[in-house]
């Protein structure tokens, strides 16, 4: 077997070799030959491992939104699904058992998918059909999978006088209707409606032929009592109505977090610009302004999947305070430490201090709130247990309705499997509440307004010093 050489990074420096060597000994003996391992860079340890028997494992072994590697590794025959399945998990831990200095870039509790790996993924998928295996249907979750996180990248805008309007127009059902083969919420429907469908058309197909008697007497007719589900009806729509209502509760939760942090920036901008008028505090002022500018950008890249942070923030901050920034571990708290420090810097009476630690505080919190929703979803025993239910309840319904629609059971199943599945699914993609809100646009709009402050107040002295010694002329006139 052929041992590890290298470990080598895209930006073309190693990662500890001691770790490669463990892969190695791991790999060899299972019979598997490690070949290489190829990250995408220092900070994100993703990475494509290669076995020299030349059979590939169906898809990724994982694509994990927490920060975890994502490991694609062969399959050799030899070798049984648990022992795979066990390699994976040792690939998986050895690769993010990276030192934390080479994790440190990665502020954002996400491994930082870029949308253009995404679209390919989408558009590759059903190319990973493996021919010898053609009742392997994975491909299409993976598919329906790609085409939701696509959908999750993409960045939100705010609404405008016209939007309302066609929200609120006459024509929308028609107009959602006809947008639905495009809504990511019914394509990641597509795998567990088109079981549904098929089971029951399956059902049908079998108690067909049972009453023609093709088959022999004592094989069962497959229909029951509808009254089971009479009962649990409620039960079902109120699981749903409640993790819903959960999911949203999420969202809104982050709106006005958000809505919090804009408001205490732009009003942290206007303190410090009216009671920071000493002289010798014009540059500590201006540096201060950089901070509070670049604390939401710093929040939101901790916050989204794909954000690059040092593009952005390298249009706010000087050089030497963007690699301090993108050094630290934590951004957003390390903006906060260059606030609190320039505001002790700068001249400013207790009262007026007091105030601007009052929105620094501000920012805090929203950092814990946003941590705490990102960190932690509606409990996933509850999330299991709605799933499940709706399993349970649609491999059922074909059998209840049976005496009662025939072969009418495969169009009520889709449409009842497409209505209850398709709500589950919005709760749980307004679960994570980030992806969905327009961050990069309040970012955006907070900047333009805190620079218009800066323009308007010049402006405001101007214009009251001018009107005031107007009045003075005047008055001296009169007198």
């Amino acid at each position: 077997m052929q041992s590890l050489a290298q470990i080598q990074s895209a930006a073309g420096r190693r990662i500890s070799l001691r770790r490669g060597e463990r892969l190695s000994e791991i790999f060899s003996e299972r019979e598997c030959g490690f070949v290489g391992l190829v990250g995408k860079d220092l900070i994100e340890a993703r990475c494509s491992f290669s076995f020299q028997n030349g059979c590939s494992l169906p898809g990724s072994l994982g694509n994990s939104r927490s920060g975890s590697s994502r490991v694609s590794c062969m399959q050799d025959d030899r070798v049984s699904k648990s022992e795979l399945k066990e390699l994976a998990e040792i690939v998986l831990s050895e690769a993010a058992g990276e030192d934390s200095a080479s994790e440190s870039a990665g502020s954002s509790y996400f491994s930082g998918i870029e949308s253009d790996e995404v679209a390919e993924r989408t558009s590759s998928v059903a190319a990973k059909v493996d021919a010898r295996h053609p009742l392997d249907l994975r491909w299409i979750g993976e598919w329906a999978d790609a085409l939701t996180e696509r959908g999750m990248l993409k960045r939100r805008t705010f609404y405008s006088h016209d939007d309302w309007l066609r929200h609120r127009s006459s024509t929308r059902h028609y107009r959602h209707f006809a947008s639905s083969f495009s809504s990511r919420a019914i394509l990641s429907l597509i795998p567990p409606v088109g079981t549904m469908t098929a089971i029951s058309l399956a059902v049908a197909i079998y108690n067909s032929i049972v009453l023609t008697g093709w088959l022999p007497s004592f094989i069962p007719l497959l229909h029951a009592s509808s009254l089971s589900y009479q009962l649990t009806a409620p039960a079902l729509a109120l699981l749903l109505v409640f993790r819903t209502e959960a999911s949203y509760s999420r969202y809104d939760e982050a709106r006005k977090t958000w809505t919090k942090v804009i408001s205490s920036s732009k009003d942290m901008a206007r303190q410090s610009m009216a009671w920071a008028q000493c002289p010798a505090d014009h540059q500590r002022k201006k540096l201060l302004l950089d901070y509070i500018l670049a604390f939401p950008v710093a929040l939101k890249c901790h916050l989204l999947n794909g954000s690059d942070i040092a593009a952005e923030l390298r249009e706010i901050l000087e050089e030497d305070d963007l690699a301090l920034v993108l050094r630290a571990e934590h951004r957003p708290n390390c903006l906060i430490q260059l606030i609190t420090h320039s505001v002790k810097s700068i001249k400013f009476e207790d009262g007026e201090r007091s105030a601007l630690d009052t929105n620094i505080s501000q920012f805090t919190e929203s950092i814990s709130v946003c941590e705490r929703l990102i960190r932690t979803p509606i409990p996933l025993a509850y999330t299991r247990l709605t799933s499940r239910i709706l399993v349970l309840w649609h491999l059922a319904l074909p059998v209840v309705l049976w005496d009662d629609c025939h072969w009418v059971v495969v169009p009520a199943t889709f449409i009842s499997a497409a209505s209850l599945f398709c709500i589950e699914e919005v709760g749980v993609l307004i679960e994570e509440p980030f992806p969905i809100l327009a961050l990069d646009r309040m970012c955006a709009k907070a900047t333009e307004n805190i620079q218009e402050l800066a323009a308007l107040q010049v402006q405001a002295q101007v214009h009251l010093t001018r009107k005031t010694m107007k009045k003075v002329v005047s008055n001296g006139v009169t007198r």
